[in-house]
């Protein structure tokens, strides 16, 4: 891939190297995000079964197909996504992972589904933000919140976590 003399090499630039290194171009993977936040589930298993990209492919530090499907809720694309391989840590250039768009998709089942696939409760974006406070921002995601704070998430990423199972 050629980087023009203007573009500094980053993390970021390094994956758009690895989506377009991987046979798309950064023209598909732009398409591809948009199908996952249109929620074309049809065009997003077309650009992963049939293109081979990556779940995760990205450009420009954006938010995955997974961040696209649970901030307005899909269930069945983000399932999809995840089967496929989706890394529910992953974080764009604001340090979002999909449960910070989750929370403030206010869907119960996305957050359940990602919580119990490991997704970490209590990780900061670069704001310092965790999921739940997000959420909490928002008085329409209190369901949202109080889920969260069942499954021992904290407000602040340096308040130690609390779990109901303790």
């Amino acid at each position: 891939m050629k980087v023009g003399a203007s573009m500094t090499i980053t993390r970021m630039s390094v994956r758009k190297a690895i989506a377009v290194g991987h046979g798309c171009s950064e023209a598909a993977v732009k398409d591809y995000l948009v199908s996952a936040a249109l929620h074309m589930t049809d065009e997003v298993r077309y650009y992963i079964e049939v293109l081979g990209l990556h779940p995760d492919a990205t450009f420009g530090g954006k938010p995955t197909a997974l961040c696209y499907a649970v901030l307005k809720p899909h269930f069945t694309l983000m399932t999809y996504v995840i089967e496929k391989g989706a890394d529910i840590n992953h974080f764009d250039r604001m340090g979002m992972t999909p449960l910070h768009y989750a929370a403030l998709g206010g869907c119960e089942h996305c957050l359940a589904f990602l919580v119990s696939r490991g997704a970490g409760l209590n990780t900061a974006n670069r704001r310092g933000d965790t999921p739940l406070a997000l959420a909490a921002c928002k008085p329409h995601l209190a369901d949202g919140c109080e889920f969260l704070r069942r499954c021992g998430a904290a407000l602040d990423a340096a308040e130690p976590a609390r779990s109901s199972f303790h």
